[in-house]
């Protein structure tokens, strides 16, 4: 798993989150979101429309143009070719080539986070409780009804029914149902959560303020904290 933040940090662990580890990618600029695809591709995007892909797990890293200026603040992808990003002024970036280029559709609302499970089915989330949702790989999104005032940072989903989202005041929401409906889930915390990414429907993680990084094993009715860093964690 990775997790990066302010500064450039990137941390990688490879034991279930027991120990992290420092990787060096030659930037400093704020990473803001972090996603592989596999075990050796994956995106980091932050602060200045930086987009830097690796293909060999980490250890070199390339930049891309991502034809924005806009501060990017998630990306996903479900293999080396297909990957999105979304950021401020509601940018939402798509690409099929690989990052090759990067193709950009604009929406009225910041969006922090966005997920696709498969080509077509894909979730953002962003300022006050905003969780939109397409069926048609980004070409349009629909409204979901969250339930909460707070700034969604994060959401993650392991298949079209089953996701959770994360954001102010230790606020993490579940669904089971697609998102057609939300379910306020106890953190423990009233940091800020800014990110969260599950394995499967039991195993997850989500990162906050201060470096936290709390570890759940049942689908998220309960957390426990792991320590990592003193930088705060905006993605995982």
């Amino acid at each position: 798993g990775w997790a990066v933040g302010r500064g450039g940090a990137a941390l990688r662990t490879t034991d279930g989150g027991v120990t992290w580890s420092t990787i060096e990618t030659g930037h400093s600029t704020y990473f803001l979101g972090v996603h592989f695809a596999d075990t050796l591709t994956g995106w980091i995007v932050g602060r200045g429309g930086l987009i830097l892909k690796t293909e060999d797990g980490g250890s070199s890293w390339v930049a891309q143009p991502s034809g924005t200026p806009n501060s990017l603040l998630s990306v996903t992808a479900l293999d080396g070719s297909k990957a999105w990003a979304v950021g401020t002024d509601g940018v939402i970036l798509r690409t099929i080539d690989g990052g090759a280029n990067w193709d950009m559709v604009r929406r009225s609302t910041v969006l922090y986070d966005v997920h696709f499970v498969d080509p077509l089915s894909g979730w953002a989330a962003g300022t006050f409780g905003t969780i939109i949702r397409t069926i048609d790989g980004g070409e349009s999104f629909a409204r979901q009804v969250s339930d909460t005032p707070n700034h969604l940072r994060g959401l993650d989903f392991v298949n079209t029914s089953i996701g959770w989202a994360v954001g102010e005041a230790g606020t993490i929401l579940r669904t089971t149902n697609g998102g057609s409906d939300w379910i306020t889930v106890d953190a423990g915390t009233d940091v800020e959560l800014t990110a969260v990414d599950f394995v499967d429907r039991n195993s997850g993680w989500v990162v906050g303020g201060g470096g936290l990084i709390l570890k759940s094993a049942d689908g998220g009715a309960s957390w426990g904290s792991q320590a990592a860093s003193e930088e705060g964690l905006r993605a995982v």
